[in-house]
């Protein structure tokens, strides 16, 4: 009985240490946009939803400060650059449309940041780092 005792306390333990350590995160969906003849990728970024005063459409790029799109030199140069802003890449996937000579393909990753014991100004903050606009 007290083996019986002792294991669900050790796995009660176990379980709350799991729960306590869950950890809180906001997500945004990355399109790289290669740049016809020249190489290179520009982003373009959706959070899923309007923010504040900035609505997402499909021409919404990742901006420098003066709103010129940053320009990246490949794909992996753009997920680096987004790792040092504090986003982990999860998953990419990417679609193919049109048959024949005529298809096209869109690839999109999804990042996610780690909010825990963030308030609201300091989340909109970590939105606001992509100074995205429509150029």
């Amino acid at each position: 009985m007290k083996r019986a005792i002792t294991i669900f306390a050790i796995l009660m333990i176990t379980l709350c240490t799991c729960f306590a350590q869950s950890k809180r995160y906001v997500y945004c969906e990355i399109s790289p946009v290669g740049k016809f003849f020249k190489g290179g990728c520009t982003l373009k970024v959706n959070y899923g939803q309007a923010m504040g005063n900035i609505v997402f459409t499909k021409k919404t790029r990742v901006c420098d400060e003066s709103g010129k799109p940053l320009n990246f030199n490949n794909r992996v140069d753009a997920l680096n650059w987004l790792s040092e802003k504090g986003w982990e890449y999860c998953s990419s996937t990417t679609t193919v449309s049109g048959s024949d000579g005529d298809s096209s393909s869109r690839e999109t990753w999804i990042l996610k940041y780690c909010v825990d014991d963030m308030t609201d100004e300091q989340i909109q903050a970590i939105y606001g780092q992509f100074n995205v606009k429509e150029p």
